[in-house]
């Protein structure tokens, strides 16, 4: 993807004039979907938004100052956390009668921890786009508005204590509505020149994984709605030919859904449609357990290129009573086989350093994927994120710190290990050369020894990197200019 140089102060001209009624702030220079649906919504209701994207500005506190804005917006992950304090910290000196709003999923699940840690004005605990449109409103009307009747978000009143109000209702798609992204190509236009668009058709997920957001989430916003919801195929195609339209550089188009598979009757229609008026090879997200030949068919068929599935762990117990995946080791391989059948690319998700695990259970992550044939496996390190129940399970068997907090959070999962488990280091040079060791099985055999030589451990990480490299080469179908552009993207991250 190419990306404008950075942004000069005092360069922008045009629809870029001042008084917004929001400026959503980011640090990496990515399209944030939450970011597009909200902007849509707020577009919607005659208000103006914009973006900063803090790595592609030579000064973002001057553009801040040129946009002039009503109010700020961060909408940020957990895993933000630490660079959601430093970024509040820094805005708020510059600017302290500009009201900061945070949102998100962090938002949703952590208002009070958001409201104690940083200078944030409200934090949005629910779906922004209704949410977000009522509190610029208030701020219409008043420079010092009373929240309490504002649903939706949490503040600090006069005397400093946190105030938490009721949750809204979870947001609804409407057909009406279709999401565009000019927030960020107006001012990025290389961000909206990218080659593998992201797009979403499902908020929710069916499952509920001891390790994934959405098992806390859907405690959390338990009767506001229906949790599981999903774009009609006709709002999605629309969403997406319009990009295309705009976009004729477009090589594959990457579905992002927590499961986007889960809805049968509604993926056959999606993907004639898709056929039909798109035509473009994409990758989505599904389950072993879920996967059969019927729809690895229909899959292939409507252009899909690679899917991942989440295999997590080797050990069926660990994956099963420890991550609550409900997934047999016969179902991975059974999943593999039959997407290689019909010329479907697999990727896996697998973890490491999780609870209960010792080096034999790390090589049997190894193992699964090979006797899945799965030729791209993506590996991390397990990240227990506060009051979950695996966090909750971590806190037993003392694999974490009893002051333990949202601040321990490393910024990567590549590469740090927060856990107490016992030969971490032998385990985390499994995660590192997974990618090879499964990729070529003869590798595995001759050489799986070598993970015991511990200074060897910053060439397997050089490994690691070099194997995403190839896995996102392979899984998209790109040449190696647009791979090594997306190297140069992320290469903070890792």
């Amino acid at each position: 993807m190419g990306l404008k140089k950075k942004v000069r102060p005092g360069s922008l001209k045009g629809n870029w004039s001042m008084n917004d009624d929001i400026v959503f702030y980011q640090s990496s220079p990515i399209i944030n979907l939450g970011v597009v649906s909200l902007s849509t919504h707020l577009k919607q209701a005659g208000f103006k938004s914009s973006v900063i994207i803090e790595s592609l500005e030579r000064d973002p506190i001057q553009a801040i100052r040129e946009l002039n804005p009503r109010s700020i917006g961060f909408s940020v992950f957990s895993v933000e956390h630490s660079n959601l304090i430093r970024a509040v910290k820094r805005i708020h000196s510059v600017f302290p009668d500009i009201p900061i709003i945070v949102g998100g999923t962090h938002a949703i699940l952590y208002p009070e921890k958001i409201l104690k840690d940083t200078l944030a004005t409200l934090v949005c605990h629910s779906d922004g786009e209704a949410v977000l449109v009522n509190i610029l409103k208030k701020l219409i009307k008043s420079s010092t508005p009373d929240w309490s009747s504002v649903e939706g978000v949490a503040y600090k009143d006069a005397s400093g204590r946190i105030q938490v109000n009721e949750r809204a209702l979870l947001f609804q798609y409407r057909d009406d509505v279709v999401e565009e992204r000019t927030i960020y190509s107006e001012r990025y236009p290389g961000l909206g020149k990218d080659e593998e668009p992201p797009f979403i058709a499902t908020r929710g997920c069916p499952y509920s994984c001891s390790f994934c957001y959405n098992s806390y989430l859907r405690k959390v916003v338990q009767e506001k709605g229906q949790f599981l919801r999903q774009k009609s195929v006709g709002n999605l195609i629309n969403e997406i030919s319009a990009y295309v339209k705009k976009n004729n550089n477009v090589k594959i188009v990457s579905f992002v859904d927590d499961l986007f598979t889960f809805n049968g009757e509604w993926l056959t229609r999606f993907l004639l449609e898709y056929k039909a008026k798109i035509n473009i090879p994409f990758i989505c997200t599904s389950r072993a357990n879920e996967m059969n030949e019927g729809t690895a068919e229909k899959l292939a068929k409507g252009g899909c290129r690679t899917v991942i599935i989440g295999v997590e762990s080797g050990n069926e117990d660990i994956r099963n009573r420890v991550l609550e995946k409900r997934i047999t080791d016969e179902q991975v391989i059974r999943c593999g086989k039959i997407l290689r059948k019909f010329n479907i690319r697999v990727r896996s998700t697998n973890m490491f350093c999780l609870p209960d695990e010792t080096v034999k259970d790390a090589l049997r992550t190894v193992e699964l994927n090979i006797e899945a044939e799965i030729p791209l496996a993506f590996s991390a390190l397990f990240m227990p994120f506060p009051d979950t129940k695996i966090f909750e399970y971590c806190k037993e068997k003392q694999l974490v710190g009893d002051n333990y907090s949202l601040e321990n959070l490393p910024r990567s999962c590549f590469k740090t290990s927060i856990l107490r488990v016992p030969d971490k280091q032998k385990i985390v040079n499994i995660h590192y050369l997974c990618f090879f060791f499964v990729r070529y099985p003869w590798a595995y055999r001759a050489f799986k020894q070598i993970i015991y030589i511990q200074c060897l451990k910053s060439l397997f990480y050089f490994s690691y990197i070099l194997g995403n490299i190839i896995r996102h080469k392979e899984e998209r179908g790109f040449g190696w200019v647009a791979t090594i552009k997306f190297v140069l993207r992320v290469r903070n991250a890792v």
